[in-house]
């Protein structure tokens, strides 16, 4: 299934709020995914530090890499919610939305 997310109100980089609407779009980003596909999300604090990450490289390979760390975290972080009781449950839900 393909989603197709629209960021068509967008600013320049130097914009004064630029990064708090990154912000706010990574937390959309990801309460969507994870309210309405029930999926294993990253903290919008991760999605938002790989998007403004200077590390990556430019190669396909450099960004295949860091994304298969990125999702091995998801992965590692989604094993350990399935074993959390539930008020770390919800404690981590509120990490994920902030």
């Amino acid at each position: 299934q393909v989603y197709v997310i629209d960021v068509s109100q967008s600013v320049e980089s130097d914009h004064p709020s630029a990064l708090d609407f990154l912000r706010k779009d990574a937390s959309n980003v990801n309460n969507f995914f994870q309210k309405s596909a029930n999926l294993s999300v990253m903290t919008t604090r991760d999605l938002f530090d790989f998007i403004t990450s200077t590390v990556i490289g430019n190669t396909d390979e450099e960004e295949s890499d860091a994304m298969d760390i990125l999702i091995e975290k998801v992965d590692i972080q989604a094993i350990k919610l399935a074993k959390a009781t539930k008020s770390e449950q919800k404690e981590w839900k509120q990490k994920v939305q902030v």
